[in-house]
């Protein structure tokens, strides 16, 4: 069954729809370095380079042209969502639709239904954060107020019916919190499918395994014991193991930050906030101190000295901290180096996460390839390109169900259309 994958990033998420028998003509993106990493593990597919709202009329004649007599079964699309994203500032409250506006990423979905009028695919997957249900912006048709993803539904919605979805994607097995909304359209001609669904009150989506608001899930540690992975940490000699993996490793830190993460309770799930502990004297302080009140020794926390004072440095209460051992990992973001950045340091182990432990927690193959991204531009771009993507576990278990569907296959189990998560996205859109 043939696809069309938009806003590709390094091709990560589409694996998973590979794997359960969608076979990807054109992958679509702006970077050439992400559409390097995505062609090597799309080897016969098309990629097309360059901004979407430029390069969208090049993939539409491609496809007709090299594959005039074969349907398009699904189209695939992650819009940008740093603009939507709640960890970013300056977005403004989400029903300010002028401040909605201060990335011009967010109306890139527009692309979406302009490839998908012109090529009719069966199905269309959108996958983003759960804000782009809600998040305000200016309808660039009618300069009214509307979200990302309602302006995709009225654009569809003469030729396609939507089900939407917001959900932690722990809850289908993903070993990490990752809350993301996604919206499923089916083609009005697909009529069998649609009776399908509303016969048996299910919706598209696979059946979630777990229930996070439970505290159940697959815990990081372990889901890292499980790899047996070589310990590393951020001091010099001992911050990679290439032989295990070429992406098993982290930056040297500074002497400062090492005795902050070292002083952070192992197991704990806790912050440097937190570390009250006077490393000379070994008095216990109050939360607020930065240093010592018995022997005045600057304390292991996030300090900044200025104009010769010391104070905390201004900062979320989940930066500089451990994860949870015992829960399913933190997101796993594009800063994921950063010990600055959202729980990112090691549950057990003094340092970051690696990139390759990172890789894993987003559920790439073990044979995902990277080529030369490494030497040619940086680990960090790697990171960036991990953080950005769709797990493939989770793809691939969605994948199934729509490649069922589309096969005629329709005694698969499905998602309840009961369902708190569908519930969810509808309130969102509402709002």
């Amino acid at each position: 069954m043939n696809a069309i994958s938009l806003f590709t990033n390094c091709g990560a998420g589409d694996l998973g729809f590979k794997a359960a028998g969608f076979n990807f003509k054109i992958l679509a993106e702006l970077e050439q370095k992400r559409l390097d990493v995505a062609k090597l593990n799309h080897p016969r597919s098309i990629p097309i380079c360059g901004d979407l709202t430029s390069t969208w009329e090049e993939v539409v004649n491609i496809y007709r042209e090299k594959f005039l007599d074969q349907p398009l079964s699904l189209l695939t699309a992650c819009p940008p969502c740093q603009g939507f994203s709640s960890a970013r500032g300056l977005r403004g409250k989400k029903g300010d639709a002028q401040s909605g506006m201060f990335d011009n990423r967010n109306i890139l979905m527009t692309v979406i239904p302009k490839v998908a009028l012109e090529l009719k695919p069966a199905i269309i997957v959108i996958e983003n954060v759960p804000a782009f249900l809600s998040r305000q912006l200016i309808n660039p048709t009618t300069g009214e107020d509307i979200s990302g993803a309602n302006y995709l539904i009225e654009s569809l919605s003469q030729e396609y019916i939507a089900f939407p979805m917001s959900s932690d994607l722990g809850d289908f097995g993903i070993p990490q919190t990752r809350k993301r909304s996604v919206i499923v359209f089916i083609s009005l001609e697909k009529t069998e499918i649609l009776a399908h669904l509303k016969a048996i009150n299910s919706v598209p989506f696979p059946i979630p395994k777990f229930d996070l608001n439970c505290e159940k899930g697959i815990s990081v540690k372990e889901y890292f014991q499980s790899f047996n992975i070589p310990q590393l940490t951020s001091e010099k000699g001992s911050n990679s193991d290439l032989n295990f993996h070429e992406l098993h490793e982290v930056s040297v830190l500074e002497k400062k930050y090492v005795n902050i993460i070292n002083d952070i309770p192992k197991n704990s799930g806790t912050s440097a906030w937190y570390n009250n502990t006077c490393p000379s004297c070994s008095f216990e302080n109050i939360k607020e101190d930065v240093k010592c009140q018995k022997c005045k020794s600057l304390l292991h926390k996030p300090i900044i000295k200025i104009e010769n004072k010391h104070r905390l440095i201004s900062g979320f209460n989940t930066s500089y901290k451990r994860m949870n051992p015992d829960k399913p990992a933190s997101t796993v973001l594009t800063a994921s180096g950063s010990i600055s950045s959202h729980n990112t340091i090691h549950p057990y182990e003094d340092r970051v996460l690696s990139p390759y432990e990172c890789q894993i927690l987003q559920t790439f193959p073990e044979d995902f390839r990277w080529g030369e991204t490494k030497e040619k531009y940086s680990t960090l771009q790697i990171r960036k390109m991990i953080g950005e993507a769709v797990p493939p576990k989770f793809t691939r278990l969605h994948g199934r169900i729509l490649y069922s569907l589309l096969q005629g296959n329709l005694r698969g189990r499905m998602m309840k259309a009961s369902d708190k998560r569908l519930k969810r996205a509808i309130k969102s859109l509402n709002e």
